[in-house]
């Protein structure tokens, strides 16, 4: 009978604690639309398009490495489904010309508040273009 309570406890706690965890097993989902600003190296705007096939990640509550990627599809569109409550941060890389190491992490906070919550959160990003990129025109 006391074997029997402790499966019953044990069960119990691992169970309450799967609740409280960020992480996929949820019916809440978060997407949106990766967009990209083409800048030429001399910072002008060339273009602003969506971005197809672009890396996004999830980070599952405080995680500082990502729990999960995804690419975003030819409508620029990305999604991260099955999701608990909890706080998530949705980030991709966008170029930089003046970082030390020529990108950025353009990252969003999120926090679910609902087992059923639909966010959507897009995200703008920067792309450097050179002449050798087919995106600049002879003026």
């Amino acid at each position: 009978m006391k074997i029997k309570n402790l499966i019953v406890v044990i069960i119990g706690l691992i169970i309450i604690q799967s609740c409280n965890k960020e992480g996929t097993g949820g019916n809440a989902s978060i997407t949106g639309i990766v967009y990209e600003e083409l800048v030429a190296q001399n910072g002008n705007s060339v273009e602003a398009r969506i971005a197809q096939d672009k890396k996004v990640f999830i980070k599952y509550g405080d995680n500082d490495t990502p729990s999960d990627d995804t690419e975003t599809l030819v409508d620029g569109t990305y999604e991260f489904n099955y999701l608990t409550k909890g706080k998530y941060t949705i980030y991709t890389y966008s170029d930089c010309s003046n970082c030390a190491t020529e990108n950025e992490i353009k990252e969003q906070i999120i926090h679910i508040e609902s087992r059923n919550d639909k966010i959507t959160q897009d995200i703008n990003t920067i792309k450097i273009v050179g002449p050798e990129d087919g995106n600049s025109t002879i003026t």
